[in-house]
């Protein structure tokens, strides 16, 4: 069973790390957790003009990969997954670079689908899933 670290972001900017877990309790805190309490707590300090970002909770895969997602209202959530990217220059020179991919207005259902994905190390379905619009397949 793998397990991986992760961390909770709050609505100003703060952070708190975990210990590592495994799919099963990262579905259920990502589902537990009081995510309308944190969006309150967001809109109150970007309402203020303070320094702010949208909550979430991130979780990284010791190869450098990362799923973070950043819940909103009535399945409204924004998820952004950062790989590492290996691309042939002319056809044969092996190169690679850090890609970011987002997909906003996610469902819950779908959230739990890429969390499950990236701890089973998917990464090849989480990146086909986020390079193309609509539905996950």
């Amino acid at each position: 069973m793998r397990q991986l670290a992760y961390w909770i972001q709050r609505g100003d900017l703060s952070a708190v790390d975990y210990e590592p877990v495994d799919a099963a309790s990262a579905i259920e805190i990502f589902s537990i957790h009081d995510w309308n309490e944190e969006l309150q707590f967001f809109s109150q300090i970007e309402n203020s003009g303070g320094d702010s970002c949208p909550p979430g909770i991130g979780f990284v895969d010791p190869d450098g990969p990362i799923l973070h997602v950043c819940p909103g209202t009535h399945d409204d959530t924004m998820v952004h997954y950062t790989s590492n990217q290996s691309h042939k220059l002319l056809g044969f020179i092996p190169t690679g670079e850090r890609m970011t991919y987002t997909r906003q207005r996610v469902t819950d259902n779908d959230v739990v689908r890429l969390i499950q994905w990236f701890f089973d190390g998917r990464h090849d379905l989480l990146v086909k899933n986020f390079s193309t619009a609509g539905q996950l397949n």
